[in-house]
């Protein structure tokens, strides 16, 4: 939404009037002493009666100005009083039905108006006289639209030339056609037009005695001359054509296409700015199809395209045709009747993106090594920074593609976080789920397991060597005499005892570390045991 100037003020009536080229520069009195200037006046009409229906329109000629375009209402008397800062100013007055639009300077369009100076300090006086509103009317002949039906939509737009604008022409005015296709443009300027007639359900358009399409309509038209309260009536159109297209590929830097980007054309209104209105103004939107592709109706004439949003999840910068950053920095796409006009285009999303994302392989388990892929990203060039996590909470110093779990991890949640950065785009996260919910236990690698080594009589003494394992256990004992624990027998080494003659002896050895699965073996049991 616009913002509006500061509220309208009565002009003073104390001044000392000096001439100026764009307008009669006013001292400013004490009542507006606290102000930074501005412009005042009085609209009236040839003749002179002020009026309560008239507006004027200020619109900054520096793009860059903090001033926004915008209307302001007028007193009954037909006074206003505008505050500015100081600056070059587009004015332009408009008044009810009855009255023609005009430019300071007297003409129907911004690019030949007068710049209006502001001063610090001081009003630029302005009066303007406001002439009798011309017309054009006709009938759009259901004929000019066969086969098809006439639209109740159907509008008649007049353009004049103005070759400050992109095309050379600007829109002045419009009107949609009734039911019968009458159409009847008011408040016109004494000048020459072109009037172009269009249709939304249909899509078909023409220029008034143009004979057929043209890559320059608004030029091989012929010209309307409207004068000072009069109507020009009988401006028929001969015939309508199919309005052109555009079609066109959005793609990413490397080339892959992009879905979901909405496209918006932007026109020319009749103050020379660019704008979309879906409703009034004809203007399109579309959003990119699964293979990047769009296409779109359109009115002849110079556009300009806005591309925003974005794949899910994958927002785009919202770039302009020819790449442009802004509207008025983009390329016209210029749209002939019955033609279509290729518009692809390049973008840029706002972030890093994961393409395909990174996953995490390797089982978690103490003692296991845990690693994340790389994944595929756009930029390719994106630096890469890995962050492991214990249960939500980062570990430090851990921020390779890989990690060893610890005995502390035991029972907890490991996960990973990639980020990606680039200069220029924001940075992307990637939170990578583990393959289980907790670590558990780990596993010994065994390089060797026990054996027991000693004579098979009483009064000798076995020995079970300590198995090896990987990482290193503590191992536990308990001797056995025919299956059945031997009380106390708890070490790596036995005696053989007179109660052990005849039987067999075996040995049960436990290999314990925390945070690791117990291994147990059971050596074969030796024997029988015999006497001296």
């Amino acid at each position: 939404m616009q913002k509006k100037f500061p509220a309208l003020r009565l002009a003073a009536t104390a001044v000392v009037l000096v001439t100026a080229f764009s307008g009669i520069v006013v001292p400013t009195v004490e009542a507006r002493a606290a102000t930074t200037g501005g412009i005042s006046g009085v609209i009236s009409r040839a003749d002179g009666r002020p009026d309560s229906r008239y507006m004027v329109y200020v619109d900054p000629v520096d793009p860059a100005s903090s001033t926004q375009n915008g209307w302001h209402d007028v007193t009954n008397d037909g006074v206003f009083d505008v505050d500015l800062p100081p600056g070059a100013y587009w004015v332009k007055f408009a008044g009810f039905p009855g009255v023609a639009d005009e430019w300071w300077g007297d003409v129907a369009t911004r690019g030949a108006s007068t710049k209006v100076v502001v001063d610090a300090g001081r009003l630029t006086h302005l009066d303007p006289q406001l002439s009798a509103g011309g017309s054009i009317s006709g009938t759009i002949d259901p004929a000019a639209l066969n086969p098809k039906p006439l639209s109740t939509t159907s509008t008649a737009e007049v353009f004049a030339a103005d070759p400050t604008v992109p095309g050379g022409y600007v829109k002045i005015n419009a009107d949609a056609g009734d039911e019968n296709g009458d159409y009847w443009v008011p408040r016109l300027h004494p000048g020459t037009y072109v009037v172009r007639y269009y249709t939304d359900e249909t899509g078909l358009e023409g220029w008034w005695n143009d004979p057929g399409p043209s890559t320059s309509a608004a030029r091989s038209a012929t010209t309307v001359t409207v004068t000072e309260g009069d109507d020009t009536s009988g401006v028929d159109p001969v015939g309508l054509h199919p309005q052109g297209t555009v079609t066109g590929t959005v793609r990413r830097g490397d080339g892959k296409r992009l879905s979901g980007v909405a496209v918006t054309v932007l026109h020319l209104d009749d103050y020379g700015e660019w704008v979309t209105d879906y409703a009034d103004q004809g203007a399109e939107r579309t959003v990119t199809s699964a293979l990047g592709t769009y296409r779109f109706q359109a009115p002849s004439g110079p556009h300009r395209l806005r591309y925003s949003g974005g794949p899910a999840g994958q927002p785009i910068r919202t770039e302009f045709s020819g790449g442009a950053a802004t509207v008025e920095r983009a390329r016209d796409v210029v749209v002939q009747i019955d033609d279509d006009t290729r518009a692809d285009t390049s973008v840029e999303p706002v972030s890093v993106v994961a393409d395909v994302r990174a996953v995490q392989s390797g089982t978690p388990r103490v003692g296991a090594t845990l690693t994340v892929s790389h994944g595929t990203w756009y930029p390719s060039t994106a630096r890469l920074v890995y962050q492991w996590a214990r249960d939500g909470v980062p570990i430090s110093g851990e921020h390779s593609r890989t990690y060893r779990v610890r005995p502390s991890d035991l029972g907890a949640r490991i996960t990973a976080r990639v980020r990606a950065d680039k200069p220029g785009y924001t940075s992307a996260y990637t939170y990578i789920a583990p393959r289980a919910d907790k670590v558990l236990p780990g596993r010994f690698e065994v390089e060797s397991g026990p054996r027991v080594r000693g004579h098979l009589t009483v009064g000798s003494t076995l020995r079970v060597s300590r198995p090896v394992t990987h990482p290193f256990s503590s191992p536990r004992y308990q001797w056995q005499r025919d299956g059945k624990p031997i009380g106390g027998a708890t070490s790596a080494t036995y005696q053989l005892r007179p109660t052990d003659r005849g039987r067999r002896i075996s040995v049960r050895v436990r290999a314990i570390r925390g945070a690791y699965e117990t291994l147990t073996w059971h050596t074969s049991r030796l024997g029988p045991i015999r006497a001296r």
